[in-house]
């Protein structure tokens, strides 16, 4: 099963992490559609030894070896692996080119995403504004988490009644 996904909007580097990511979490998202994704970004500008093995590997090389070359692949292009982003590195979570994204870690068991809509702001408006939040208690952020170990089902501490779950 191939999934596609509409992300024209995103960079080379973003679609190649939300590729990752969707893989990482066990979805539908298999190694075929990784591997298609390291082409794609080759053809997109983006370029590393481990990123060029990857994109010649097969889907049925073993998971080991594709997330060993993947990881590699990060490294050298210094991109954050999914549910590695270090603190306050801003993301494009689910690729809204409207809505400014900053992930954060929580205790190193959850990452969360705290979304600041464009608004026709400037980018030192909207920096002002997600500082202004970020100064604020966390539960009042508009955000939403996502459980880096699989056997944390609840929300983190720190998470407001309106937080959601962060949907792959």
């Amino acid at each position: 099963m191939v999934v596609v996904v509409d992300d024209a909007d995103s960079s080379a580097e973003q679609r190649l992490h939300d590729a990752a990511k969707r893989w990482t979490a066990n979805t539908r998202y298999g190694p075929a559609d990784l591997i298609r994704a390291a082409g794609q970004a080759l053809v997109d500008g983006l370029d590393s030894p481990a990123l060029r093995e990857l994109a010649g590997a097969s889907a049925n090389d073993s998971s080991h070896d594709v997330a060993r070359l993947l990881a590699a692949a990060f490294e050298e292009l210094r991109i954050p692996e999914p549910g590695t982003v270090p603190l306050g590195y801003a993301v494009g979570a689910g690729g809204d080119p409207q809505v400014f994204t900053v992930a954060l870690h929580v205790d190193d068991d959850y990452q969360v995403f705290v979304d600041t809509p464009w608004r026709g702001r400037s980018p030192e408006e909207l920096a002002r504004e997600v500082c202004h939040t970020l100064a604020q208690p966390p539960q009042t952020w508009r955000a939403s988490w996502l459980a880096i170990q699989p056997r944390l089902t609840n929300r983190p501490a720190i998470a407001g009644r309106d937080w959601r779950r962060y949907r792959i």
